[in-house]
């Protein structure tokens, strides 16, 4: 299994690259290519996320995702969190930063 780098090694780019000792034995000229890493080689962006399954919905109403951080508090809309499904069954993806509490739907007929 192949290690990634160290953190501390993680970033950076090539500025120089010095051959000691250019080898011996090649019939032309030797050409070094230095190419950038393969797009499977950089980190993955991690992203916060809730993702919602439901299932019984009424198709074409519309349902908004509600938030608080204490279920005794009052609820509040989630920005963006306002949906119509066009089937009985969705799922949705809300994205969301440094967010902890309680999450419900509401059905608005």
């Amino acid at each position: 299994m192949q290690r990634p780098w160290p953190r501390s090694r993680r970033r950076g780019v090539v500025t120089n690259i010095t051959m000691p000792d250019p080898g011996t034995g090649y019939t032309s000229g030797t050409t070094v290519d230095v190419a950038p890493p393969p797009i499977n080689a950089v980190a993955p962006t991690v992203a916060a996320m809730v993702q919602i399954n439901s299932t019984g919905l009424a198709r074409y109403d519309n349902y908004q995702l509600q938030f608080t951080a204490d279920p005794s508090q009052a609820w509040a809309n989630w920005p963006g969190g306002l949906f119509t499904p066009t089937n009985t069954a969705n799922s949705q993806v809300f994205f969301f930063t440094n967010t902890m509490g309680f999450f419900r739907m509401e059905h608005l007929p």
